[in-house]
């Protein structure tokens, strides 16, 4: 079955729709319109499904609230934006994981500063970041060698990318 998958959460010029096993990206609702249009005149290519999901990948999923919770201790802050930061990080680490690609990581640090910063208390970005390496730390290394990458990204003044370094 086609599928169409669209915006900005599929990486820049939708480079992650194809590898998640999209047929094909469209940026905006518009051309959205127009490969749908295209796809009645024509049916497009379906391309074998996506490679399946990996243990790794799952065992994030499963243990996110585990993570959060190490992460939110080891912080010594349980506010609700603090929190949110979190559970959206670990998000981002476990779709890091599934692309192998640690610029998922350095993408979602601007939102997650955000949310940071609405926190009272507002951990900084960098402890944040210590403290959920630590987290992953032995258990998931795909994980931790994508969240090592991406603070080398950051350090690299990889555009966007909030400087997550001690």
């Amino acid at each position: 079955m086609p599928v169409l998958a669209g915006g900005i959460g599929f990486g820049a010029g939708g480079r992650y729709a194809i590898q998640l096993g999209a047929t094909a990206w469209a940026p905006d609702p518009a051309m959205g319109v127009r490969l749908l249009e295209d796809w009645m005149d024509q049916a497009p290519r379906v391309l074998p499904a996506p490679v399946p999901l990996d243990a790794e990948h799952l065992a994030i999923e499963a243990e996110k609230a585990e993570i959060v919770t190490a992460t939110l201790a080891a912080l010594g802050c349980d506010a609700s934006s603090v929190r949110a930061a979190l559970t959206f990080l670990v998000d981002a680490l476990e779709n890091a994981v599934f692309i192998g690609d640690a610029d998922v990581m350095v993408t979602c640090w601007p939102a997650a500063e955000r949310l940071l910063l609405a926190g009272d208390p507002a951990p900084s970005a960098s402890s944040t970041f210590d403290a959920l390496l630590t987290a992953v730390e032995g258990r998931f290394p795909s994980g931790q060698r994508l969240m090592q990458e991406s603070r080398s990204l950051a350090a690299g003044g990889r555009a966007g990318a909030v400087d997550v370094q001690t």
